[in-house]
């Protein structure tokens, strides 16, 4: 309390040392927001039977969440509006919103506090009835391989990202399972899914080093070694596991791929006789991030300074 009173006080001290400039902050303010683009909309995204996308709406401070149907002119249908959320909260922020892949649920995770601790909620889409399912949380959302399980990743007391749980829609948090814990405190866990949705991937990472452990949701068991000064991000793509690492000291990262067959055995995992170059290492290039869809996969980085896009794998 003794800091947040200094920092008060500072913050009064300021404001009046300040006050004869109100009006020019004022200009400045509306002069800065004239160059933004108010009312706007991110680019919808194909999921199922649906197109899903977010937007901004003049004089609204946030985002509004919608999809509407991908195959006919069906209505658009708002899924969540934080401007609604955010009713009688000195703040609010949202961490993720995740529909389920049966598209009857949107999970989605708030901080009311600006502390960075999240709370989870599930809204039925069809009866728009909403339920807390998760409190004291990241932020992070994963949905499972149905609308039955949700993962998520809490916090210790330093706020240090170091457990992913399992939790089944409906029950209680009490009954919840812990899936992973990290205990090395100088590394932080995450979980997501990959673009196919059959694996989950719990991703843990200090500055120089980074684990990965891949769960087939069909059959779970983990993968792939921590090695000191070595990261990995995955992606699945077809019958591979796509791997962009950096290494064997290449800084600037490389994409590999390992078949999912030897993926899930630790020690040949680990052994570079099964790892295939798939996009050479190139100290000119930067490699970034790699999505993957049906039938080719796309890598994101930068080549000498400029962003790049790269469509690899079969057309």
């Amino acid at each position: 309390t003794e800091i947040l009173d200094h920092l008060k006080a500072e913050n009064a001290y300021t404001k009046a040392a300040l006050s004869h400039l109100d009006s020019l902050q004022d200009e400045l303010y509306k002069e800065l927001l004239s160059h933004v683009q108010e009312t706007d909309q991110k680019v919808p995204y194909p999921h199922g039977d649906f197109v899903y996308y977010s937007g901004t709406e003049k004089g609204k401070a946030y985002r509004i969440h919608y999809r509407k149907p991908r195959h006919d002119d069906g209505a658009e249908e708002i899924l969540l509006d934080v401007n609604k959320l955010a009713e009688g909260h000195a703040h609010c922020g949202v961490g993720k919103v995740e529909v389920s892949p049966d598209h009857k649920l949107l999970a989605y995770s708030v901080d009311f506090t600006g502390y960075e601790t999240y709370d989870i909620y599930i809204k039925d889409l069809a009866t728009n009835t909403i339920n807390k399912a998760v409190e004291g949380c990241d932020g992070t959302i994963e949905w499972g391989r149905d609308a039955e399980t949700l993962f998520y990743v809490t916090q210790d007391a330093a706020q240090r990202s170091h457990k992913v749980w399992s939790h089944l829609v409906g029950a209680p948090q009490s009954d919840d399972t812990t899936l992973f814990t990290e205990d090395d405190e100088i590394f932080s866990a995450d979980v997501f899914k990959t673009s196919s949705g059959r694996f989950l991937v719990i991703p843990t990472s200090s500055k120089e080093t980074s684990e990965v452990r891949v769960l087939d949701l069909h059959d779970p068991q983990p993968s792939l070694l921590r090695t000191l000064g070595v990261k990995y991000t995955v992606e699945h793509w077809q019958n591979e596991l796509l791997i962009s690492t950096n290494r064997d000291g290449d800084i600037n990262f490389k994409l590999m791929s390992v078949p999912l067959h030897i993926v899930f055995d630790k020690q040949k995992a680990a052994h570079n006789s099964h790892w295939t170059s798939v996009f050479a290492y190139d100290p000119t290039v930067k490699v970034a991030s790699v999505i993957s869809f049906e039938s080719f996969f796309v890598l994101s980085g930068r080549q000498d300074g400029l962003t790049q896009r790269w469509i690899c794998g079969s057309t």
